[in-house]
């Protein structure tokens, strides 16, 4: 299936719902949920993804639990036990289900292509338990199944998924009977396309390597437009994202980022006409080539008069930068650990300088390059 499929619901609020979010309204013994009416094509490659929150607050009770997966054909069953060809699950149990143990639950299961199923269940499990984390699914180009939350694999199948079950409904929902615990859903979003255009966008920005430098100059929302614009061809997906140049207009562009200090930034005219101007160039600590140096980071800033730069020519920005300043590092690595609880950067290395080239056109341009 060429087509991209993008399903997707707002943050913390699906249609017609509380602003909670999705609650099965299953009770200790059967489940309750909703099904898709569309079904999904895992053949090529297939994401799925959904906020959980479970929290279980009476200890005595039963079973509370999220599942999302999807079915083996069109019906839900007896709702006991639903026929699932790939299902991930939180649940949590109190003492009346759990033997006098209260504690977290996360599994997956799926069906193989030899006709087996995989399952795995590991409990106690309560990282999870009480707070908003994302879980997904991903079945790759391959047909191999892993299991991710919040971004970092929790567990990987030992063998390919069947295509036996292809083209099916989704189904999301489980047990939350309310004397027991919540169980809620939120933010789904499936995608069906190639993996490599899914790979792009997942980094929020476009990275074209050359040598040591990455350069990015798209934002996320720029980047799920296109995709489903372009229906999972890639020339088409990139196309979109770099238009061909109106006639009589510059374009520049950053090609090659030189690491040896003075830094020399190159930059290429792929415009239809000459640009002449100066070049304000912004520099600051950087997570990833995602991420755009904010204002308060910026550490090193000039202004750099250019001669013209005719189409197809390219001009080089050279400038003496310093190691980022102690005090700027400090406030770089406040900023990650107020954004992501207890963050630690173990591996400072792995950090980059972000550049912030502006030439007075549309956009500014943006390079990466890895502090060490």
């Amino acid at each position: 299936m060429e087509a991209v499929r993008i399903a997707a619901t707002g943050h913390r609020g699906l249609p017609g719902l509380s602003r909670e979010g999705f609650k099965g309204n299953g009770d200790a013994n059967y489940r309750s949920g909703a099904v898709t009416k569309e079904t999904f094509d895992y053949s090529n490659f297939l994401v799925i993804e959904m906020d959980y929150r479970v929290s279980g607050y009476n200890t005595n009770g039963c079973w509370v639990g999220n599942t999302t997966g999807l079915l083996t054909d069109y019906n839900y069953h007896d709702s006991l036990s639903p026929g699932f060809s790939v299902v991930f699950s939180e649940s949590w149990a109190g003492a009346m289900c759990r033997s006098g143990n209260r504690e977290g639950v996360v599994g997956y299961s799926f069906i193989t292509e030899s006709g087996g199923r995989e399952s795995v269940s590991v409990n106690p499990m309560n990282d999870f338990i009480g707070d908003w984390h994302r879980f997904s699914i991903w079945i790759d180009e391959s047909n191999h199944v892993r299991f991710l939350v919040d971004g970092e694999v929790l567990f990987e199948g030992a063998e390919p998924m069947t295509l036996d079950y292809n083209d099916m409904p989704l189904v999301l929902g489980s047990n939350s009977y309310p004397s027991f615990g919540d169980a809620l859903h939120d933010n789904l979003r499936v995608v069906e396309t190639r993996e490599i255009i899914w790979n792009v966008v997942q980094s929020f920005g476009v990275a074209f390597a050359e040598g040591d430098a990455l350069f990015n100059e798209f934002d996320e929302q720029e980047l799920w437009d296109a995709l489903s614009e372009a229906g999972g061809d890639w020339n088409a997906f990139m196309a979109i994202l770099d238009p061909p140049v109106l006639a009589g207009e510059p374009r520049m562009r950053v090609v090659s980022v030189e690491r040896e200090n003075p830094v020399t930034l190159t930059l290429a005219n792929l415009g239809s006409a000459p640009w002449k101007g100066s070049a304000r160039v912004s520099v600051g600590p950087a997570y990833d080539p995602t991420w755009i140096a904010e204002s308060d980071l910026i550490f090193h800033e000039e202004v750099i008069d250019c001669r013209e730069v005719r189409p197809g020519e390219q001009i080089e920005l050279t400038f003496e930068l310093s190691e980022v300043p102690a005090d700027v590092l400090d406030a770089f690595q406040a900023r990650l650990s107020g954004i992501w609880d207890g963050y630690e950067d173990k591996a400072p290395e792995t950090d980059f300088y972000s550049f912030v080239i502006d030439t007075g056109g549309e956009r500014p341009i943006y390079a990466f390059l890895p502090m060490e």
